[in-house]
């Protein structure tokens, strides 16, 4: 089935190649030939001979087939145009399975947006890629947790069980001595096999080997999809959007040039060469260490007792589950207490801010564990980080009193926003992307113009200085709250005040919108995470369980549990809705100062004055009933 599906591929490439000529040429070769010639016969080979293991990891990480198409062209888009910047005496295997990971990642949080809205209207169901259910189900967590792997064991395991070669094979393509690629594999089996033992996953390596293999049997390349990118990644290379967008999808054009905004070169040559580290003149590297996954639950029944049922509403009292959740990794060489955190869209990236003497917000790599560049500029403390929707801006506020918005990718100044009288506390981005919320020392919240840099509004009524702001998901409303013990919604179109939140009897830190915009949460030094209605403004629960100050507060992605982090080390996880109990993640040495969640993904940060960084995710197949 299979060849039957490559036929027309390989008739295309003895065609355009000759007998046998593209298995004899060096991956270095066909890029050069790519490169020098706009030789579309040797890109052509580099496509038959990685169009596997590149649709392969897309299939598995996406649930719709058209999805993992659309990232398979991007993936090849993205080496049209990073060609020039590979080191070509090596292979490209461990490069292409690496961008076409992060691409595909992209496509679903992408496709998970998508779907939701088409929710609004008739929903219709994905079309499903080969394999059984449960096949289904675990692979997205192998690929999950190979690409966390260091370098050094990643790559012969993409050799051997995606590509299918030999050890003495693999050993060539990377340039080790035989012996090492042996040890490597068996300690990168070793390693993989504890990971998804900690998510509830138990695989033999016979069995791990397999379930790989069927994967990369399903993956055969139509020959319609391979000819169609080649076509268009030779359109790509010339420039010719408009011809590219005939022949290439355009979420795979998207996919592409999000991309190309995210990955640096330094990175690519890194991947492609499988140099354990790299040094980059101004770049100083962070010390990671990765903490074990583990599960960190506490019983319904002594959640029970915690929390006070006068003041707390559940909306059913039908049998709980436990759902377990595990500590993916932890950035422990944080000179100060962590002030604020951005996560950018992708979860590829964290943002930090702190009390450096430099005033510098560090951005860590969450895949190499490596700190990418640090962004100067700021003259006091860092309070405030928020990435835009589309992660291509980041903006921070600061104790000297301005705003700043950067590039990303390149961690330059775009622009810098001037109006508050003290310190900016806080930050928001609306949905779009076109609006800046923030929140001050001055008692106020001020709404900015992200392409202008102008000042739109004044929202004045706090007492006290402004803790925390949120965008509601629709954009209708901005919430925020103060340390004069209320919250306010506003209209985000006028700046008129909508309602005024009372209830709390200290000073209110944070707030956060629910994910379908109708309700916000609270948290408050009086130890209470509070939720309430947008449309009444009335306290529907209260949620005691903290035993000391609530320092910061979140939804999840799905809507269906509030977090909320604390003075006294804890990050608690209420549930809103029937068959999930609350949790405790417990793991930070002092308070727990900030939360980022993810866009669109069940995993979020924490950031503690303990000067560490945890993040955590839910353990897909570690779900207990009750």
């Amino acid at each position: 089935m299979a060849s039957g599906r490559l036929s027309n591929v390989r008739q295309y490439l003895r065609k355009i190649l000759g007998p046998r000529e593209g298995d004899d040429l060096s991956d270095g070769l066909l890029l050069e030939r790519y490169l020098h010639r706009s030789d579309e016969e040797a890109f052509a080979a580099l496509v038959s001979r990685y169009g596997s293991l590149v649709l392969g990891v897309c299939e598995r990480v996406l649930i719709d087939s058209n999805d993992a198409e659309d990232a398979f062209q991007a993936t090849f888009l993205v080496l049209v145009r990073k060609a020039g910047s590979l080191d070509r005496s090596g292979t490209l295997s461990h490069w292409l399975y690496t961008v076409a990971y992060r691409t595909a990642v992209k496509a679903r949080i992408s496709a998970a947006r998508r779907r939701a809205h088409e929710r609004q209207g008739v929903e219709m169901p994905p079309s499903p890629v080969n394999g059984d259910a449960a096949w289904k189900e675990i692979r997205p967590v192998l690929d999950e947790e190979l690409n966390r792997l260091p370098e050094k064991y990643r790559a012969p395991l993409v050799l051997c069980y995606l590509e299918g070669k030999t050890h003495l094979q693999a050993a060539r393509d990377l340039g080790w001595p035989s012996g090492s690629v042996s040890r490597r594999m068996n300690r990168a089996r070793d390693l993989l096999r504890k990971r998804l033992l900690k998510r509830g996953i138990v695989l033999t390596p016979v069995v791990l080997a397999a379930l790989f293999a069927q994967g990369q049997a399903s993956a055969a390349v139509p020959a319609a999809l391979a000819m169609s990118t080649v076509k268009a990644a030779m359109l790509f290379k010339s420039g010719a959007l408009s011809g590219t967008l005939g022949v290439a999808s355009s979420r795979a054009l998207y996919l592409a040039d999000e991309m190309l905004r995210t990955v640096l070169a330094s990175k690519l040559r890194l991947a492609l060469t499988m140099l354990p580290s790299l040094c980059v003149c101004g770049l100083i590297f962070a010390t990671v260490d990765v903490v074990p996954p583990g599960i960190y639950t506490i019983p319904e029944t002594s959640f029970s007792r915690a929390l006070d049922p006068r003041h707390v509403t559940r909306p059913s009292q039908a049998t709980y589950r436990t759902l377990h959740w595990g500590l993916e990794t932890g950035i422990d060489a944080i000179a100060e207490p962590v002030l604020s955190m951005g996560f950018a869209p992708d979860g590829h990236f964290i943002a930090v801010g702190n009390r450096y003497p430099d005033h510098a917000i560090k951005l860590y790599d969450l895949l190499t564990g490596e700190e990418r560049f640090r962004l100067i500029g700021h003259m006091g403390s860092v309070h405030a980080i928020a990435y835009s929707p589309n992660g291509k801006l980041i903006a921070t506020g600061s104790q000297d009193r301005t705003i700043r918005l950067w590039d990303a990718e390149s961690g330059r100044v775009v622009t810098t926003l001037r109006g508050h009288d003290v310190g900016v506390l806080a930050l928001a981005f609306s949905p779009d992307g076109h609006w800046l919320a923030s929140g001050s020392l001055d008692k106020t919240v001020r709404l900015w113009s992200v392409a202008t840099g102008q000042e739109r509004a004044v929202l004045t009524g706090h007492r006290l200085p402004v803790t925390s702001v949120a965008f509601a998901p629709n954009g209708k409303y901005i919430a925020s709250a103060s340390q004069d013990g209320t919250a306010k919604i506003w209209y985000a179109s006028t700046g008129r005040e909508r309602t005024t939140l009372r209830g709390h009897t200290d000073v209110v830190t944070s707030i956060a919108f629910s994910p379908d915009s109708m309700s916000v949460a609270t948290g408050s030094w009086d130890k209470n995470v509070k939720l309430w209605t947008v449309a009444t403004g009335r306290e529907r629960a209260t949620f005691q369980g903290h035993t000391q100050k609530v320092r910061c507060i979140a939804y999840t992605a799905d809507g269906s549990m509030v977090i909320s982090g604390g003075q006294d080390k804890t990050i608690r996880m209420w549930a809103l809705v029937p068959g999930l109990s609350n949790v405790v993640l417990q793991g930070h040495r002092d308070a727990v100062s900030c939360i980022a969640c993810q866009q669109g993904s069940m995993r979020f940060a924490t950031g503690g004055t303990d000067r560490t960084i945890k993040v955590w995710s839910l353990g897909m197949y570690a779900v207990a009933m009750r």
